[in-house]
C-alpha cells in the first residue's frame, strides 16, 4: 500500500527551453534515422506520450485500489471490533 502520511512533495516538471530544444533535436534525429519525415516523428511522439499518460492513470488507479482495500480492511476490523464490544456489553447488562 502506497504511504500517505510521510509521503515526501511531488516533483513537479515544467517545460524549459532546453527541455524544449532537446526534444526537437531528438526528433529531427529520430525523423533522419528511421527516414521519416519531422511530422511522423512528432506523431509518433505524440503518441507514445498518450501512451505514458494512460499508463499514468492505470497505475494511480491501481496505488488508489490498494489504498481502498487497505481502508476497507481497517473499517472491517474496527466495525467487528465495535459490534464484539457491544455484544460483550450487551451479554454483561443481561445478567
Amino acid at each position: 500500500m502506497g504511504t500517505l502520511k510521510n509521503q515526501p512533495p511531488r516533483g513537479y516538471m515544467y517545460v524549459s527551453e532546453d527541455g524544449m530544444e532537446s526534444t526537437v533535436k531528438m526528433l529531427k534525429q529520430i525523423s533522419s534515422k528511421c527516414n521519416i519525415s519531422l511530422d511522423q516523428a512528432i506523431k509518433i511522439y505524440e503518441i507514445k506520450t498518450a501512451n505514458r499518460k494512460i499508463d499514468a492513470y492505470i497505475a494511480n488507479g491501481d496505488i488508489k485500489d490498494e489504498q481502498l482495500s487497505g481502508i476497507a480492511m481497517y473499517l472491517d476490523s474496527i466495525t467487528e471490533y465495535g459490534i464484539d464490544l457491544h455484544i460483550k456489553s450487551c451479554d454483561n447488562d443481561c445478567d
